[in-house]
């Protein structure tokens, strides 16, 4: 037989719980997650994943991304990277320069105006990723989630930033002279370095100094 302190229970136990109401909706339109964004200012949008980031209309930026795990990346994998890098320009942005190296990649980029910084990082970094994981036949990711990106905010920082870049393989004991690293590119360097195609080889300065590595990808 049930008694009535036994019954409550039971029947509290089984009642449905009233479900929590839901936020409004401009809470979660101001709330910056993955790729969401938050207007700051009038022309500048902030958006954060692990790090917190700035997006402003019509400005350059300099940015840097990792391979996951810094795990290096191998000839052809870099060669992927570089035209997955350029594929969008003039067409989403102006690419500067970029450089990749062994295991990360350094850019200097002015997304056009409908373009948030994010959306063209996430193309490069999702183009490369699927068809490096294709051509070695591996899975999984290859780059880190976040990147690091900085707003240059005068010519005298964007050289800085520019001779940083194309140095940067000489600095790393790469090669000799920057001019010799096929991973490195510009617009002016077009008509005097054509784009190699994936996979071929050369025997450059560069081609000597990517020796495999213990922790190279796959």
């Amino acid at each position: 037989m049930w008694s009535g302190a036994r019954f409550g229970r039971r029947f509290l136990a089984s009642a449905r719980r009233p479900e929590r109401p839901p936020l409004h909706r401009t809470c979660r339109e101001w709330t910056p997650r993955d790729n969401g964004s938050v207007p700051v200012g009038i022309d500048t949008n902030a958006y954060r994943r692990r790090l917190p980031h700035l997006s402003k209309v019509g400005r350059t930026f300099y940015v840097t991304f990792c391979t996951q795990d810094r795990k290096t990346l191998v000839p052809l994998a870099r060669d992927i990277v570089l035209r997955s890098c350029i594929y969008d320009h003039e067409k989403m942005c102006w690419l500067d320069c970029v450089v990749v190296m062994p295991d990360h990649v350094h850019l200097i980029v002015t997304p056009y105006d409908d373009v948030p910084l994010w959306e063209l990082l996430d193309r490069i970094k999702g183009a490369s990723v699927h068809q490096i994981n294709r051509k070695l036949r591996r899975s999984g990711q290859l780059w880190q989630r976040d990147s690091f990106d900085r707003m240059l905010r005068s010519d005298e920082n964007l050289n800085a930033k520019r001779e940083y870049i194309f140095n940067n393989p000489v600095r790393a004991g790469l090669v000799a002279r920057w001019e010799d690293y096929p991973w490195l590119w510009s617009p002016e360097l077009v008509e005097r370095r054509p784009l190699r195609a994936p996979g071929s080889r050369d025997k450059s300065a560069a081609e000597a100094a990517a020796a495999p590595q213990d922790d190279e990808l796959p």
